[in-house]
């Protein structure tokens, strides 16, 4: 019988997998799936009457409405698997498997996985919505929903959010081989995060006023554009993604849009490209390395490109037919071709200053006219503010004697090649770096300091080092350690270090935080009680134990070590004669040393009597 039943089981999950057409690249548990014909809800009361009919139980919360979980939904010629509309209800749509959808008709029959129209407080969790004609999600005017950790492979668009679809989370989703793995149109304040977005024509896509939008954490590559930013999508912030192996890693056809903290490299075309915009866009923080720009303006004005990190790309910064861009605090080092490169007659106004130039287009720490950093083919750029300008590894190490006046730039300007303009005030040498691995350590009553030399000492003598302590400089020296005598045990200080040259001061070292601590007092209230073959001393612990546990105590008998004892405070001893008098003393000892001893006492052994006189 038992047999019977098993051969049963198996033939109900084979049965279950049967009809199931999947992309190549889709991988499906079809035996944990439970078959289900395609599902239509359009009301709050709609889903209660459907719940009660299919069992789906609760607990989507707010106060137990609906779960639908573990289906197979082949929607072969029935538009959509599951569409949800015009409900406020609390659910869950979970570890279902949703395919084989194609567009017929608006609004059953999309061609989605899952749609939900005009829906709040859905959350769509652990679903595989894959190779579906137009969507694998889609979500249409829906407000306060959760997308997460669903598979989108082989759609037109993985997850598509339309028609003010705002406040919904997308988190931890896989979309990949769709045209647009996410895509919003009309979509405001989402976040976007933790997904994996590849192999498609662009990871994250927005159009059409899609605005306020947060991207961040997620991963975007091997597509055409990685994230797409075009038609009045603004105010977005993208920040903390890796955009990689795509054509252009993040592409912004779009204005006051901020884009900061991204790990962009090996991008075929640009790592940043912003093309045809007028207005502001902020580039802040990003590290570009082994793409084909670093970053790309395009007849784009307005700008501004700050504290970023390029290096090893085709160019570092190309400005093309751009104005009033603000290049600012970047380094951009080991390019092949010019780090800066400015080109066309139109591009004017543009600010570059307080950069870091090393090492591109061939250069190194001897200048050469034939590789010199950086090019402008345009007019009225400025290369320099009203008192600095760039810093040109091949200029500033070029000699040692081309700051004569020790103000810290070279005194003969940088002639940038093209139209002849130049960096008139090149900076000399950088600020020194912090220095590194500051250590310490305490004894009694002090605290000692030491670090290593920064990595960079920014092309002059380092001075002296600065002590700071809770903030306030404590003092300076000229050697890689300090003693600080003047601290209290028990104390707490935290301590960090800089270096100075005639430059100015650099960047602080990491911080150490220290108890300060100190010997033991010594033992309270010594007292002896005493026998004739025997004084059995006693005490207290001392007032104060140096903010450190007391290891033991020494007992001195006549100024010599009788003994030690741990974890007591009382000591016995047998080694004595009758009738002698003998002085002890005790001292207590923790991590860093002996204490002082207490005061000496005085006691004298009892005797046996001596004989009665005048026996008669």
């Amino acid at each position: 019988m038992k047999n019977i039943v098993i051969g049963v089981l198996i033939a109900i999950l084979v049965v279950s997998s049967v009809g199931a057409v999947m992309h190549p690249n889709v991988s499906v548990d079809v035996v944990r799936y439970t078959q289900h014909s395609v599902i239509r809800i359009d009301s709050d009361a709609d889903f209660a009457v459907q719940a009660a009919s299919n069992g789906w139980p609760g607990s989507g919360t707010e106060s137990d409405p609906y779960v639908i979980s573990g289906l197979e939904i082949d929607a072969n010629g029935n538009g959509s698997a599951i569409y949800i509309g015009n409900t406020t209800v609390y659910f869950v749509v979970e570890n279902s498997y949703l395919h084989n959808a194609s567009y017929k008709s608006w609004p059953y029959f999309t061609g989605a996985g899952i749609i939900l129209y005009n829906v709040q407080n859905g959350v769509l969790l652990n679903n595989n919505c894959s190779s579906n004609g137009r969507y694998g999600i889609h979500l249409y005017s829906s407000i306060n929903n959760t997308v997460e950790n669903n598979i989108c492979v082989d759609d037109d668009s993985g997850i598509y959010l339309y028609g003010s679809s705002t406040y919904n989370r997308l988190k931890n989703n896989t979309c990949k081989d769709d045209s647009h793995a996410i895509y919003l149109w009309e979509s405001t304040h989402n976040i976007i995060e933790n997904n994996n977005c590849s192999s498609s024509n662009e990871g994250i896509y927005f159009q059409r006023d899609s605005n306020y939008n947060i991207i961040r954490n997620n991963t975007v590559s091997h597509n055409q554009r990685g994230i797409y930013l075009e038609s009045s999508s603004n105010y977005n912030t993208v920040e903390n993604n890796s955009c990689a192996y795509n054509q252009y890693g993040i592409y912004l056809n779009t204005l006051y849009n901020e884009v900061r903290n991204n790990t962009i490299y090996r991008n075929s075309q640009a790592g940043i490209y912003i093309p045809s915009v007028n207005g502001y866009n902020g580039i802040f923080g990003n590290e570009l390395y082994n793409n084909g720009y670093g970053v790309h303006l395009s007849y784009s004005g307005s700008s501004v490109i700050e504290n970023n990190t390029m290096m090893s790309n085709g160019m570092g910064v190309y400005v093309y037919f751009s104005n009033s861009n603000r290049i600012v605090n970047n380094t951009i080092t080991n390019h092949t071709n010019y780090g800066i490169y400015i080109y066309g007659s139109s591009s004017q106004h543009n600010r570059i200053y307080n950069n870091l130039l090393y090492y591109n287009k061939g250069s190194n720490a001897t200048y050469n006219s034939s590789r010199v950093q950086a090019c402008d083919g345009g007019s009225n750029n400025y290369w320099n503010s009203s008192s600095v300008g760039n810093y040109w590894h091949d200029w500033a190490m070029n000699n040692d004697t081309n700051d004569q006046d020790k103000d810290g730039v070279v005194d003969w300007p940088y002639k940038i090649d093209g139209t002849g303009v130049r960096d008139h005030y090149p900076i000399k040498a950088l600020l020194p770096g912090a220095p590194q691995n500051l250590s310490a350590s305490r004894g009694d009553k002090f605290v000692n300091l030491s670090w290593e030399v920064p990595e960079s000492d920014g092309g002059v003598a380092i001075s002296e080092y600065r002590v700071y302590r809770n903030g306030s400089m404590l003092d300076s020296v000229t050697k890689l350690w300090f003693n600080d005598t003047n601290v209290s045990a028990g104390v707490v200080y935290t301590y960090y270090v800089t270096a100075v040259t005639y430059i100015g001061e650099g960047e602080k070292s990491n911080e150490v935080s220290v108890k300060a601590v100190s010997v033991p007092s010594a033992p309270r209230d010594l007292n002896a009680t005493v026998g004739g073959r025997y004084v059995n001393l006693s005490w207290e612990e001392p007032a104060d134990n140096g903010s450190l546990d007391i290891i033991e105590y020494r007992v001195y008998r006549n100024g010599s070590l009788l003994g030690t004892v741990s974890g007591q405070l009382w000591y016995n001893d047998t080694t004595v004669s009758l009738g002698t008098v003998y002085g002890y003393c005790v001292s207590a000892v923790n991590s860093v040393g002996e204490g002082e001893k207490s005061s000496e006492l005085s006691v004298r052994t009892l005797d046996v009597p001596s004989a009665p006189l005048n026996l008669n």
